[in-house]
């Protein structure tokens, strides 16, 4: 009796051990059975004009609370040979089947995962004109020049709560894909900020303008920029979206307008890329340019339109 007690301990820590790999090792072969793994960006994040020091390694990115997010997720082969297609996976703008996005709190001990952080946010799917051209030519057939890489990204956007700020979190995406398996991936940890100025609140609303025109969706970006615009509003990177917005609908009238605007408030037609290009006089020289160029496109524009 003494015997069969005394090993008792050890056949529960043979049990514990074969649950442990049979739970961990039927994932690690899952993946390793999926030709795919996904990347998972997190595109623009806006920094603000109070941003903490970098704390940790560089790859920590910095956002203001109230902005949006594009979150991209890319399909990636496991080996540059194999390409999947999307003949098994309809394309469409609903919410890709059997994806998931999961977000938590990020620290030391790794992230911990809040069951509505997402919903919170607000997440919604969106493709771009050339995903939906490139299906096109995979289900007429004619694949010629065709990049299959385009058709493995999915886009999507969402809010960031305000109450998020001051804390760091991390993004979790898993898809399973009938037909290949389940590949899954991370996003680097985000760093939420209040705003702190009054440059930082511009470039909040702005960022809105962005990633809604981003998304295609040109009329809330529009009315978002006018209704802001008739309160002083003129952050360059959303003048930039809101143009760009208009001239998709055909608005030319108001994407010259924006235009002007953009000229007249900040001295050129596009943002710079970097602090201390809109000093270089060959950059200066080239938006004034590049102002002129548009402004010629969008008046012949009007004119044919009459």
């Amino acid at each position: 009796m003494n015997r069969q007690i005394s090993r008792l301990p050890q056949a529960i820590f043979v049990i514990v051990v074969a649950a442990t790999f049979i739970f961990f090792g039927s994932d690690c072969l899952s993946q390793e059975k999926t030709p795919v793994r996904l990347n998972v960006n997190l595109g623009d994040p806006v920094g603000g004009n109070c941003s903490p020091e970098r704390v940790g390694p560089d790859y920590f990115a910095i956002t203001l609370a109230g902005s949006m997010l594009r979150v991209n997720v890319s399909v990636l082969p496991k080996e540059n040979s194999f390409w999947p297609t999307l003949k098994q996976t309809p394309f469409d703008s609903s919410w890709p089947a059997g994806l998931i996005i999961e977000a938590g709190f990020w620290g030391t001990e790794g992230i911990v995962y809040s069951a509505d952080m997402v919903e919170r946010m607000n997440p919604f799917y969106f493709t771009k004109g050339e995903q939906r051209y490139a299906d096109s030519l995979l289900r007429s057939g004619d694949e010629n020049g065709l990049e299959h890489s385009v058709l493995w990204n999915r886009y999507f956007a969402l809010t960031i709560p305000d109450d998020l700020a001051g804390d760091t979190i991390k993004f979790h995406v898993q898809w399973t894909i009938e037909g290949i398996g389940t590949a899954q991936g991370w996003s680097f940890p985000l760093i939420v900020i209040t705003p702190c100025s009054d440059a930082d609140q511009e470039r909040l609303l702005g960022n809105h303008i962005l990633v809604n025109t981003d998304a295609e969706r040109y009329g809330e970006a529009l009315i978002l920029a006018d209704s802001l615009i008739q309160r002083g509003w003129a952050d360059p990177h959303g003048l930039d979206g809101a143009r760009t917005s208009a001239a998709q609908t055909g608005d030319y009238q108001k994407a010259m307008q924006y235009n002007d605007l953009m000229y007249s408030r900040h001295g050129f037609a596009f943002p710079p890329d970097f602090r201390g290009q809109a000093s270089q006089p060959e950059w200066i020289s080239y938006q004034q340019e590049e102002y002129e160029r548009l402004h010629q496109e969008y008046w012949e524009k009007i004119e044919q339109q009459r």
